[in-house]
């Protein structure tokens, strides 16, 4: 059986923007070129300052398959502009029943992929919380790193990292997402791991 990879992605691809984090969706396509079973989970807000562009996207299926990739995209309206925290709840609520579905249609997957830890990462942690699914984040801003962060930000870190204990099933986080976080890895008895090349097939 070919390994079930289900992609968070904090931000994707649609129909009338195919750039917005459109490196999200060539590596989608290479993991299943690869052998691999992907699909996608994309919440995706939507300004309340840009109704139109909601209204023009609303038209469009929720699930639909991108080749090989089964993609679920629910477009909603941002209702708490400038205000991160409930923001992050609303796309918690929705992610987390569009998973529900998933699973309903396809089988929980094997491995979970988060892109960039303050959407897709927490999401990918209560995911894991619920159904025990093993996680990898790869964190894309170096926020972390320029400690640029706000304080409920650097809970959700310290958060992600303490769900890397012993026998956890979360599976890893990209460098940079480590970078701000060197004080409390000494708590956790976690390092940074930089991979070698040598160790992947180009695709």
């Amino acid at each position: 059986m070919p390994l079930h990879v289900l992609i968070l992605p904090s931000w994707y691809p649609n129909k009338l923007n195919p750039i917005n984090g459109c490196f999200f969706r060539e590596q989608a396509k290479a993991l299943a070129k690869a052998g691999m079973r992907v699909s996608v989970i994309s919440p995706s807000a939507v300004s309340m300052r840009n109704l139109e562009l909601w209204r023009k996207l609303r038209k469009y299926p929720e699930r639909y398959h991108d080749g090989e990739i089964t993609t679920y995209q629910k477009v909603f309206l941002n209702t708490f502009p400038r205000m991160p925290y409930l923001q992050t709840k609303q796309f918690l609520l929705i992610g987390l029943k569009m998973f529900q579905q998933y699973v309903d249609e396809n089988g929980k997957p094997d491995l979970i992929h988060a892109h960039a830890a303050i959407m897709g990462g927490r999401l990918a942690l209560e995911i894991s919380r619920c159904y025990g699914i093993p996680y990898v984040i790869t964190e894309h801003s170096s926020g972390f790193a320029r400690n640029i962060y706000k304080k409920n930000n650097w809970r959700l870190q310290k958060k992600l990292i303490a769900s890397h204990k012993p026998g956890s099933r979360s599976a890893g986080h990209s460098d940079n997402f480590w970078n701000g976080c060197f004080r409390m890895l000494s708590r956790t008895g976690l390092r940074c791991q930089i991979l070698s090349c040598r160790n992947f097939l180009l695709l």
